[in-house]
């Protein structure tokens, strides 16, 4: 069995610290909602910020060890220094702590991918293993919602003067928008989605494959979380083209940009819309988009404007949860990725845009199965964010963490998989980079080749 493999000097029983540390967060996320109810009922609802401190303990250790050793993952320095710049910003335009330190806190996931890369990838076979167990009790879990409603749906409860919403308990028209074991319905389809897309990469067995992703869509359908719903019909247009036109790869790698300028071009046209409240289907459409377009993304911008900076933003915590809870007297839902990023970072969110596009030009979504993954993870996290706060998405943050990490390696860096050898562990699962991938989805098939760009 050959040993894990790592480019940043990251021991062995290091990473399995790292691997086993974030399944064990992944799960508690997975499993939000009875988590929750079960603390509530004992009055221990502070424990479930144990979480997070095992998210500290990991950047602690990877920082400590780096430090030590003399081997640094620059990635994770360079975001670190952007961090403390606009922490700093925040104690400018914010100056208040709690608020601060809450934006901290939900970019943990973040920076715990960004480091746990080699810990997911280099044993595949672990991982997969993983997170079928995690597929299979997020589809369980919404399927046993559709016939028997959870306690810990509609949960509140206070933590001092804040009032915390424990399980989401909301409907459309009088249909219930499922959330299964998570905390809310578009929690729960979130994570099905980026752990199916997973699976349909490396499981081996064809028939498999097509299971997982028909019992996934069901399992989104009863969510009705309708921008995790279009990301699925998306991606199965997606693997239809592809089979018909696999040398248009440049093209699909290419078309990244367009969700890319949807999101930071539609929060800045400031349009109105008008829909028709007594039909029903313009309601379950429409209705939450509407919303956001006018009454959502305005009043962030303006808080930008005039409590804040144009150039920097308003630093760390400049929008969302934390502002939500320590400064309520602030209006606005930042349900967009660059609106939640320009709050906190100005103008250099464009540029991180623009960093994420270019290096993602880099993927080879031909034969590598590790692209294919992050391509297919990475256009997800961008569909959804246009209508979404997924930064403050456990699971979506801490993918886009894994997808940086990735893209982060190519164009001349050393790769994880370069000089990966194949042994009994990965047998059938990862292959080398001269083989090609074959991948199976409903009604479909193709072989991705190793041919020249």
């Amino acid at each position: 069995m050959p040993k894990e493999r790592s480019n940043i000097g990251v021991g062995r029983h290091q990473n399995a610290v790292y691997f086993y540390g974030v399944m064990l967060y992944l799960f508690t996320q997975l499993v939000d909602g009875p988590i929750r109810f079960g603390l509530r009922s004992v009055n221990l609802e502070l424990f479930l910020y144990l979480r997070d401190f095992l998210l500290i303990v990991i950047l602690t250790i990877a920082f400590g060890t780096s430090v030590i050793r003399g081997k640094f993952n620059k990635l994770f320095f360079i975001i670190l220094i952007i961090l403390i710049f606009y922490v700093f910003v925040g104690f400018v335009y914010i100056a208040n702590l709690p608020q601060i330190l809450f934006g901290l806190k939900i970019i943990l996931p973040f920076l715990v991918g960004t480091i746990c890369y080699n810990s997911i990838f280099s044993n595949i076979r672990r991982t997969t293993r993983f997170f079928y167990f995690f597929l299979l009790t997020a589809c369980i879990g919404l399927y046993i919602n559709f016939f028997a409603k959870y306690p810990w749906q509609g949960l509140i409860y206070n933590i001092g003067n804040i009032e915390i919403k424990g399980g989401l308990d909301s409907n459309t028209l009088g249909i219930s928008r499922l959330g299964g074991f998570a905390r809310t319905n578009f929690e729960a389809a979130s994570q099905i989605m980026l752990l199916v897309i997973y699976m349909v990469v490396f499981a081996r067995s064809k028939g498999f494959r097509i299971v997982l992703w028909i019992a996934a869509g069901a399992a989104i359908a009863m969510t009705m979380t309708k921008g995790i719903a279009s990301i699925y019909v998306i991606l199965s247009l997606f693997f239809a083209a592809d089979a018909m036109a696999p040398k248009l790869h440049k093209l699909y790698r290419g078309l990244l940009i367009v969700p890319i300028c949807v999101m930071i071009l539609l929060p800045l046209m400031q349009t109105k819309s008008k829909i028709d409240y007594s039909d029903s289907l313009q309601v379950i459409l429409f209705a939450s988009f509407v919303d956001r377009i006018e009454n959502g993304w305005p009043p962030v911008f303006e808080n930008v404007l005039e409590k804040g900076n144009i150039l920097t933003g308003r630093g760390v915590g400049g929008t969302g949860a934390g502002e939500q809870y320590f400064a309520a007297e602030i209006k606005g839902s930042p349900d967009n990725m660059f609106v939640y990023l320009y709050a906190w970072f100005g103008l250099f969110s464009v540029v991180l845009f623009g960093l994420l596009y270019w290096k993602s030009q880099k993927l080879n979504i031909l034969s590598r199965r590790e692209d294919i993954c992050v391509f297919l993870w990475l256009a997800s996290i961008l569909l959804y964010g246009i209508t979404a706060n997924i930064i403050e998405s456990a699971f979506f943050a801490f993918f886009l963490g894994l997808c940086v990490a990735h893209i982060s390696r190519l164009g001349g860096e050393k790769r994880l998989f370069a000089s990966f050898q194949m042994g009994s562990t990965q047998k059938g699962i990862a292959r080398s980079r001269s083989m090609p991938v074959r991948l199976t989805l409903p009604g479909l098939e193709w072989y991705y080749k190793d041919r020249p760009e």
